[in-house]
């Protein structure tokens, strides 16, 4: 029972693994865009400059700089960029802003007021560096989803907001596939990570819920009454199959395809 879901995430860490190999496909860190106002455009950053290091840190793409950024809790920052393949460095002291998160928690940021250009590079690592950097991501993955799940069932997160079905899954792999095939295998692997972690939900019917009965069976050394079991099966195989319908009704509102059916059918009266 256990099984399903281990070579579930051991598929999500060989694709990341792979991934890496053959070029991690991720935005530039090069400057498309200044907000008006903000620190980095009184400074005198320009768009098109490329960001190389913050604080001395190197950077080699937008995430890693974001990352760099936020970790200085307080002070300026040096930001050093290349233009016209000139290295130039510039002091800039960040704004606080307060921006909600994926998890919808409002936390304070330090923005310098910059904005990415839709230019995406490979970061490619050897067979030592992509085991390290996939074991970081599938933990990153992990971590994400289980306080997700934890901030839904707490009402912290919207439901609807935050799922997607078999059409939400067909736009994702779509748009990723049009992206090339690092980013199709990197969803690939994020949809695997998830199937094993939402198998494990101890709910009837899905492993997790199967698992449970099992540990029950084994501390009371005897099974379940059949009936009572099958109540439980019952019980949450409804609950899965109205989750289903939910999620899927869902995907056809938040795409469009609903208003669509509507438009269409106005049209073709009479």
């Amino acid at each position: 029972v256990f099984f399903g879901p281990v070579l579930n995430y051991f598929l999500a860490f060989l694709f990341f693994y792979i991934v890496f190999l053959i070029g991690y496909p991720t935005l530039s860190a090069r400057v498309g865009d200044l907000l008006e106002g903000f620190p980095a455009q009184k400074t005198g950053l320009l768009k098109g400059d490329l960001v190389i290091a913050v604080d001395g840190e190197k950077v080699a793409d937008w995430e890693e700089m974001q990352q760099v950024i936020r970790s200085k809790k307080e002070g300026s920052i040096a930001v050093t960029v290349l233009r016209d393949k000139k290295e130039i460095k510039f002091v800039i002291e960040p704004r606080i802003e307060k921006l909600k998160n994926i998890f919808g928690q409002e936390e304070k940021v330090r923005l310098i007021g910059i904005g990415p250009k839709e230019e995406f590079i490979k970061l490619r690592y050897n067979f030592k560096d992509s085991f390290i950097m996939a074991s970081k991501k599938i933990w990153m993955v992990t971590f994400t989803t289980l306080k997700a799940i934890w901030r839904m069932l707490t009402g912290g997160m919207s439901f609807r907001e935050s799922v997607a079905g078999p059409l939400g899954i067909f736009y994702i792999t779509s748009r990723a596939w049009e992206l090339g095939v690092g980013y199709l295998l990197q969803v690939v692997a994020l949809l695997s990570a998830s199937l094993a972690i939402f198998n494990l939900l101890p709910l009837p019917v899905l492993d997790g819920g199967h698992l449970v009965l099992l540990g029950l069976e084994k501390i009371r050394r005897k099974p379940l009454a059949t009936q009572l079991e099958e109540w439980i099966n019952r019980i949450g195989f409804s609950f899965i199959v109205s989750l289903a319908l939910f999620v899927f009704y869902n995907d056809l509102v938040k795409f469009g395809v609903i208003e669509k059916i509507i438009t269409v059918s106005e049209k073709l009266r009479f």
